[in-house]
């Protein structure tokens, strides 16, 4: 994770400046809202999630696409070695 000073707010200043904070997030990218010293939540523009969650469900059916794709494979492996006559009856 990497995370430029400009991009850490506290909790306190996302309390005090709730609205600024949201207005400059297209700006911004990613703003890491931190708790005692410790990063704790994002906040990011909607354009920046809607990419992001494009990219999630891309990358999902990449992974399913992959796994029915092996599956057919070895259906089809497992059919290539049945015989002429278990191939009629089955």
């Amino acid at each position: 994770m990497s995370m430029q000073t400009e991009q850490c707010i506290s909790v306190t200043e996302l309390a005090k400046n709730t609205s600024g904070i949201i207005k400059r997030a297209p700006k911004m990218g990613m703003q890491y809202v931190f708790v005692n010293n410790k990063p704790k939540a994002v906040i990011l523009s909607m354009q920046e999630y809607e990419k992001i969650e494009q990219e999630r469900k891309v990358a999902f059916w990449m992974v399913e696409y992959s796994e029915l794709s092996q599956e057919a494979q070895d259906m089809y492996d497992g059919a290539k070695k049945l015989s002429r006559d278990a191939f009629i009856n089955f």
